[in-house]
């Protein structure tokens, strides 16, 4: 009995192995996708801004990223994740066969997208003129806000987001994230060579949006036709979520988990904009075009993991899981420390050159943003492995407590320190939200060390 015992001990964790080696090929391969589309576009969205900002100035770039924030903010307080829905719930429907029911998610998380943009929209135009006056823009800025909300419906993860990484179609992703760097360094090079102001800027930034967000709608319809996953409209509208046990409970704690991040990071805008003025806007939005190529990694990727933990979760293969969110964070560590080190020894030098000597004040907050920046990127694993653990309420507590965090430095330290203390807000928020997801992990997965 002993004997066979032992042997069924090592037979699971031979097939734990081989479960984690299979997921950890997959995620090598896709993030070669990924990574080689982000090292050239990253950088083409770089010298889109460079040549913006010499073109049209900081307040203008300012006003852009305020705008960008506000629709950004709406679509992301109101949105539901229905892409991670598709994947916790469709992940064994797909893997068992079971394609009518398959389809019919598709539909509901549809039913569920379309309810989200139509009040997103809704609260996003009519709100533009009290939200704009309220923070002190400019009439201009708020005459534009309301149809630059168009964007909404194309920046949005949803659905078709879901149905691409479901069928390990993370190419077409990738090619949302080209477009854009391809429409804004056409758009900004045409307003450098023949002029423009800030209509002109936002017409590009709202162009290069709708056309790529397109692009990725068509591409998840062509892919679920291909794979006999076209939604059940009717029966998604006629059943709700019957048969999918907490498909509700699952959609509003990963919605508040959604918004309570997003919130953050364009709050942040928003409060720079109203407390420190325009130019300091216009800086912290450069800066955030840094920040956010190193944020692209963790965003992406852990998207890529999502899919896996969710089929180990299925298999009941914990062991798997665990190998691949300690061989994640190691993997992060290296690229935190390394990416701090690029911008403590170079980050005046790179502001500068990318944006011109206006943004030298840039340099602090550089720093402070891209260390909050890369605290995620070290967990970004964190997030798909709760959710994949059923854990998607406790991982809401402690991102509550991190806005309170964020929201208490703010108030401390942004008045009599500027960008430096939003640098502090931003730093605090990571800090305590990748602990207290970390602390959880560890204690769920406890029981499947090898």
């Amino acid at each position: 009995m002993t004997d066979d015992r032992a042997t069924s001990k090592a037979a699971t964790k031979a097939a734990s192995k081989a479960n984690a080696k299979s997921a950890w090929a997959r995620i090598k391969r896709n993030l070669a996708i990924i990574l080689g589309e982000r090292a050239i576009f990253a950088v083409l969205n770089l010298v889109s801004a460079g040549i913006a900002t010499r073109a049209v100035g900081l307040e203008v770039i300012g006003a852009i990223g305020l705008l960008f924030a506000y629709s950004r903010l709406v679509s992301d307080v109101l949105k539901f994740n229905s892409w991670q829905a598709v994947l916790t719930f469709g992940s064994a429907l797909k893997e068992h066969g079971e394609l009518p029911e398959l389809r019919r998610l598709i539909g509901l998380s549809i039913w569920v997208d379309i309810g989200a943009i139509v009040i997103s929209l809704t609260v996003a135009i009519m709100g533009a003129r009290f939200f704009g006056e309220w923070l002190g823009w400019t009439p201009e800025m708020i005459a534009y806000a309301p149809w630059f909300c168009i964007i909404i419906p194309f920046i949005t993860h949803m659905t078709h987001v879901g149905i691409l990484r479901l069928f390990d179609r993370v190419g077409m992703l990738a090619a949302q994230h080209a477009l854009t760097a391809i429409v804004r360094f056409i758009g900004t090079v045409a307003i450098w060579y023949w002029g423009g102001g800030l209509l002109e800027l936002a017409i590009t930034w709202v162009a290069s949006a709708v056309i790529a967000g397109l692009a990725v709608y068509v591409g998840a319809w062509a892919v679920a036709a291909e794979h006999q996953a076209l939604p059940r409209m009717a029966a998604a509208a006629r059943r709700g979520g019957e048969g999918f046990k907490g498909f509700w409970r699952f959609m509003f704690a990963t919605s508040v988990i959604s918004t309570l991040d997003k919130i953050v990071v364009y709050a942040a805008t928003l409060i720079v904009g109203a407390v420190l003025g325009p130019v300091e806007a216009g800086i912290f939005h450069l800066v955030r075009q840094i920040t956010e190529a190193m944020l692209r990694p963790g965003d992406l990727l852990g998207p890529l993991f999502f899919p896996e933990f969710a089929l180990l979760e299925a298999k009941g293969d914990r062991r798997a899981m665990r190998r691949l969110v300690m061989r994640a964070m190691i993997y992060g560590g290296l690229i935190l420390l390394a990416v701090v080190g690029v911008l403590v020894v170079g980050g005046e030098f790179i502001l500068v050159t990318l944006f011109g000597p206006e943004t030298a004040d840039g340099y602090a907050i550089l720093v402070m943003a891209g260390f909050a920046a890369s605290i995620f990127v070290w967990g970004f694993t964190l997030e798909p492995v709760l959710l994949s653990l059923g854990q998607a309420t406790r991982t809401v507590y402690g991102d509550v407590l991190a806005l309170i965090t964020f929201a208490g430095l703010t108030w401390a330290f942004v008045v009599d320190l500027g960008l430096v203390g939003i640098g502090i807000a931003l730093i605090g928020h990571r800090i305590v939200q990748i602990v207290w997801r970390a602390a959880i992990v560890l204690r769920v997965l406890a029981k499947s060390r090898l």
